[in-house]
């Protein structure tokens, strides 16, 4: 319906979704456990990357994220007594699970490989280059975007805007820096996580 009124897609993106640790909103089925949890999410997880089928469907194309419930509560420093046992980061199920801190869940996720699909990761980093002391645009600066020590993308124009664009790889465990280079001199101005 909406292909035909519309048509095309409509992006999807879903928020606050997946299992949680304890509940048994169908009584049909036993409550979820930690491993049960880490399992479904990374079954929810490959779906979206494209490695697995759920009910003998694909993902579709259109459906851009899944946001699962709920990363952290108390080591996030919000206080809602009421979520900390849905939780990811949690002191709360260390001892009836014998964990420490996180779910399993945690770990199985950072062990996944992070696979691009259809142009995933295509971005663009534009802004302004200004003066510190009176923000006047500074001109005639190439634009770097670096990974570790890398050189990855290199942006320049005269009126002192940039865009870098292209594909920036996903990173759990380093930091790109973005810098201005003019007359031989390199400023970084600050690392910005992936």
């Amino acid at each position: 319906m909406i292909v035909k009124t519309l048509g095309h897609k409509v992006p999807i993106l879903s928020t606050e979704g997946g299992p949680v640790v304890g509940w048994k909103e169908d009584r049909r089925y036993p409550r979820i456990d930690p491993l049960t949890h880490a399992e479904w999410v990374v079954a929810i997880n490959d779906f979206m990357q494209g490695g697995r089928q759920i009910h003998g469907l694909d993902c579709p194309n259109n459906y851009f994220t899944m946001c699962h419930w709920l990363l952290g509560n108390y080591w996030l420093g919000f206080m809602a007594p009421g979520w900390e046992s849905q939780s990811w980061y949690t002191d709360w199920w260390n001892q009836d699970f014998n964990l420490s801190g996180q779910m399993p869940v945690v770990r199985a996720v950072k062990a996944m490989r992070n696979i691009p699909v259809d142009g995933q990761n295509l971005a663009v980093v534009s802004g302004g280059v200004l003066r510190a002391d009176d923000d006047e645009p500074l001109a005639d600066l190439v634009v770097k975007l670096w990974q570790k020590t890398a050189k990855c993308l290199n942006g320049h124009r005269s009126d002192a805007r940039f865009a870098l664009s292209g594909w920036f790889p996903a990173s759990t465990t380093s930091w790109w820096s973005l810098g201005c280079c003019a007359a031989g001199m390199t400023a970084a101005l600050e690392p910005c996580s992936s």
